[in-house]
């Protein structure tokens, strides 16, 4: 294992144990996770994920499905991919004796990150929104668990899919609903279904037509960073939604970056590790500073640079740092998260790197979540 490899993996990564991979669908997986005795507990919240590390530079992200519990198993909502790294690795243990065998299946995982957390009403009696596709109903489930047994105002779930079989939950769901009369569940198909009664379209079409007016409200919204965005920006927009009240943790899955001709322009950087060493990295304009310390190794984005994670987060060490854009809402929230918060602090993935900024000196912060 090179040196290089080993840096890019957070430091709060933990081992566990596969206790169970079971089909909820044909193309989602529901996996149980106990972390090793002798690691400490996984502490998080009900909304944020972690970041599964199959190889050294390889790792997926997932959303908690319960509200933390001391002791309990961590579970997963798993959606198999054809030919996917992590997929095929799941479908051979799903429903098979491979976990019942005396050789224990480890993983390592690392977190909690994200933001999307449960906060209170604007106002009492406010509706709560909650927008989930796919899998994503995973932290919301969470949250549910969380917030209805002492939430008073009334919480209403737009939750879509392709095929009724997606929303795999339904009858849980609907069990909520006679428990918690102040929850009510929305099912949403994106295209017409013969014979579906339920709701067509996507699910912010639905939740801005049913509440045109949101300004006392939170948004939770949950699944493909598509929705996510359309979800933000219809809301906002069109029904007075304030932008501090929509929370979502948009993660994606990295993607390795081309290498750029030779010819493209080039500037140092002077990156201390958390070691104490410095080092010079050459980089390329017109990436991101995260992408430039991904590839010489230093550290890993885990949410793919939409800034929910923190993984990637600097010190910034001179002058340069004056010549940087200002910080995005997300930014400044996230970073005021970490007990350890400086002013100098900026996360990598936000820095856009110009011919300015040669020369820069960042301090890579270990993660403190």
């Amino acid at each position: 294992m090179s040196s290089q490899l080993t840096e890019t993996i957070p430091s709060n990564v933990q081992t566990a144990i596969l206790e169970e991979a079971v089909y909820l669908n044909p193309d989602v997986v529901r996996i149980r996770l106990r972390p090793k005795s002798g690691n400490g507990r996984f502490i998080y919240s009900a909304g944020q994920y972690l970041a599964l590390h199959i190889l050294e530079s390889q790792f997926r992200c997932y959303s908690m499905v319960h509200d933390y519990e001391p002791d309990k198993p961590l579970e997963l909502h798993v959606r198999l991919y054809p030919g996917g790294l992590f997929s095929e690795w799941i479908r051979q243990r799903a429903n098979s004796k491979l976990l019942s065998s005396n050789i224990p299946v480890e993983l390592r995982l690392s977190g909690p990150y994200g933001q999307c957390i449960w906060k209170s009403p604007c106002l009492p009696g406010a509706t709560t929104v909650m927008l989930a596709t796919g899998t994503g109903i995973a932290p919301i489930w969470a949250l549910l668990e969380q917030a209805l047994p002492t939430r008073s105002g009334h919480v209403i779930l737009y939750w879509g899919g392709q095929v009724p079989q997606d929303l795999y939950l339904s009858g849980p769901l609907r069990g909520l609903e006679k428990a918690f009369p102040h929850f009510h569940f929305v099912s949403v198909m994106r295209d017409p279904i013969p014979g579906w009664t339920g709701r067509v379209g996507t699910v912010e079409q639905c939740a801005a037509s049913d509440h045109p007016e949101l300004r006392q409200s939170r948004v939770y919204a949950c699944g493909s960073p598509s929705m996510v965005q359309a979800a933000a920006a219809l809301l906002i927009k069109n029904c007075g939604l304030d932008e501090d009240h929509f929370h979502a943790d948009p993660f994606e899955h990295p993607v390795s970056s081309q290498k750029a001709p030779s010819e493209d322009p080039t500037l140092n950087l002077f990156v201390r590790t958390p070691q104490g060493r410095e080092e010079k990295v050459h980089a390329r304009t017109g990436i991101s500073l995260m992408t430039a310390l991904s590839e010489s190794g230093h550290t890993q984005g885990i949410c793919g640079g939409r800034a929910a994670c923190g993984n990637c987060r600097v010190k910034l060490r001179n002058h340069r740092a004056l010549l940087l854009v200002e910080q995005t809402k997300s930014e400044r929230r996230l970073l005021a998260s970490f007990e350890d918060a400086l002013p100098e602090h900026r996360l990598s993935c936000q820095i856009a790197l110009t011919r300015e900024l040669d020369e820069l000196r960042v301090e890579i912060s270990t993660p403190s979540l």
